[in-house]
């Protein structure tokens, strides 16, 4: 017998070595690809993902002014670009500038004088005088009103704004609200100065915008249509209805005034006039027991020139502003980039609804066997390791 001795010492510490690197270089390998995951296709999936609802959100709402509104395709194309101009210099979301852009175009106010009333909105979002849309909605009601007078929505915004700063209003709730009496004052003649401080005026006292708004349109209803009772007491201040009707185009406050005086000490008669307690409310709130305050806000309505712009800059030096016009520009990128990624994101979308139907399409032993084939595949990963 005859026993060869090998020696492998050499051999085997090479192996052992080769091994420990290949192991450190797995681990190696390992860790920058937790990483990229972690840092970069984690983050950039969620972006891509966020990028997309972003631009989805924003293309849905400038499409509507397309279908619903009927501006054209090119148009609402040219819109888009200064929307999020727009956006990036009032700090506020491209959407709710579609948006609020949807109201001002459906009232009729488009091309240059819908971006303008759009702008005023915006400023006045940013100044915190209630939502995109609600204000939107109170510049075009008011300009529509006083489209004789050739109200413009940078004067429609002073006045909305000194309103609000006079009055004690919720802000979103009189923006909400101010259109239903805006018809019957521009009907009768009456300016929305006057309109406005006989508002604030009696908030003042009530703190109710719905009230308040209620009672000043029955105020004026009744002394524009006023009953034969109410008529003939009227007749003896002012000699006729048709003088009634011209001294209340004139000077609305002043009107009241009169009566007020023409009737002082006859409560039984000062009560008839009115004709409703709504209106009585409204007149005693406004001229019977603040008739100074009226005539301060009335001052302050007359010198409303400017007000949304002094507003809107000293808003824009705030750092919350600059907060919040930061998070504007990166949704701004994030609308971009997901117009960018949406073209692909829809047809891998439109893949996989044509992987499903085909799913669907084969028969139930077919699907058994590619579910238990996707199970083996996804089991190997883990047995490998």
């Amino acid at each position: 017998s005859v026993y060869l001795n090998l020696n492998s010492k050499a051999f085997t510490t090479g192996l052992r070595k080769m091994q420990r690197r290949l192991k450190r270089f797995g681990s190696t390998m390992s860790n920058i690809g937790s990483q990229m995951t972690n840092n970069i296709t984690i983050p950039m999936a969620l972006a891509g993902s966020g990028a997309i609802k972003l631009a989805s959100d924003f293309n849905a709402s400038m499409t509507k002014i397309e279908t619903l509104v009927g501006t054209s395709a090119k148009e609402v194309e040219g819109l888009k670009d200064k929307i999020l101009d727009l956006a990036g210099e009032t700090a506020q979301a491209p959407k709710d500038l579609a948006d609020g852009l949807f109201f001002i175009q459906s009232a009729g106010f488009k091309g240059k004088e819908g971006l303008e009333a759009l702008e005023v909105s915006a400023k006045g979002a940013a100044m915190g005088m209630g939502e995109m849309t609600d204000i939107a909605n109170a510049v075009t009601s008011l300009m529509t009103a006083y489209a004789k007078e050739n109200m413009s929505a940078a004067q429609a915004g002073d006045l909305l704004h000194e309103t609000l700063k006079q009055g004690k209003f919720e802000a979103s709730e009189f923006m909400d609200k101010i259109g239903q009496v805006l018809p019957t004052a521009a009907a009768f003649g009456i300016s929305f100065e006057q309109l406005g401080a006989s508002i604030a005026t009696m908030s003042k006292l009530s703190g109710d915008e719905a009230g308040t708004l209620t009672a000043v349109n029955a105020l004026m209803m009744k002394l524009n249509a006023p009953s034969e009772q109410q008529l003939k007491i009227l007749n003896d201040l002012f000699g006729s209805y048709e003088n009634l009707s011209a001294s209340l185009k004139t000077d609305f406050m002043s009107t009241l005034e009169k009566i007020f005086t023409g009737l002082e000490g006859n409560d039984l008669a000062l009560t008839k006039v009115f004709g409703s307690s709504k209106a009585v409310k409204a007149a005693f709130a406004t001229l019977g027991l603040q008739s100074e305050t009226y005539t301060e806000v009335l001052d302050g309505m007359n010198k409303s020139l400017g007000n949304v712009d002094k507003g809107f800059k000293r808003v824009s030096e705030e750092s919350s502003f600059k907060f919040n016009k930061a998070l504007s520009d990166l949704k701004i990128v994030g609308i971009e980039l997901g117009s960018l990624i949406l073209p692909l994101a829809t047809k891998m979308a439109q893949k996989l609804t044509d992987i499903a139907n085909a799913f669907s399409g084969l028969s139930t032993s077919a699907q058994k066997n590619m579910i238990k084939t996707a199970a083996a595949i996804g089991l190997l990963a883990p047995a490998l390791s």
